[in-house]
């Protein structure tokens, strides 16, 4: 098991367990000796649930600076924290991976929002076959492959190998909204205490919603 600690706390990774069970956590000290001291309320069971399974993702176009949410399908995905969804690009040599942490997650579905993906385009900036590419060609010349951190759980890192015949798993980029000036008069209606604001959009996204 590995750990890490300060003067506060001390972080354990835990092993894998053969089976689904609860117990109780001992923690022993360089002398052999176990901890005994806990404060008042603090729980010391300790329970292995079912590893989480992704059997589906839904949606996969994005504007470059992501925000965008995209739904995974599955079982026991409560059974991990923090999970992060995660977009991976081979470039020549270079392996470029940017995440995210899903907020939002349910037993059977997760909500997780693309991350920022500018790190990747500006490496395709430096590549010579790559530059003058607009969006489309980038998303038909590289793969920008989905994956999901899912604690030890190792299955799903990559959704193109764990679901491969599943389309949406390699995202597809479309440019950032661009919106023009907003002018400099609004109107407001006072008696109903409402400020309604048009902002003229330049050029939209088929990634983002209205």
């Amino acid at each position: 098991m590995n750990t890490s600690m300060d003067t506060t706390t001390l972080v354990c990774l835990t092993g894998r367990s053969p089976t689904v069970r609860s117990g109780d956590i001992a923690i022993i000290l360089t002398d052999n000796k176990t901890l005994t001291d806990v404060a008042k309320g603090v729980e010391l069971t300790y329970s292995y649930m079912e590893d989480p399974v992704i059997t589906d993702i839904e949606n996969n176009e994005t504007p470059v600076s992501g925000g965008v949410t995209v739904g995974i399908i599955g079982r026991f995905l409560t059974s991990v924290s923090g999970p992060e969804l995660t977009v991976t690009c081979n470039i020549e040599t270079i392996i470029i991976t940017v995440k995210k942490e899903c907020k939002e997650v349910f037993m059977e579905k997760m909500l997780c929002e693309v991350p920022d993906l500018n790190q990747i385009i500006n490496v395709t900036k430096t590549i010579p076959e790559l530059v003058g590419l607009n969006f489309t060609e980038l998303s038909n010349t590289l793969d920008f492959e989905t994956g999901v951190k899912l604690d030890g759980v190792k299955d799903f890192e990559s959704l193109p190998d764990a679901l491969p015949n599943n389309t949406n798993t390699k995202l597809r980029l479309f440019p950032d909204p661009d919106f023009e000036r907003l002018p400099d008069i609004f109107y407001a209606n006072t008696w109903l205490q409402i400020l309604t604001l048009t902002i003229p959009v330049k050029t939209s996204s088929p990634a983002v919603d209205s």
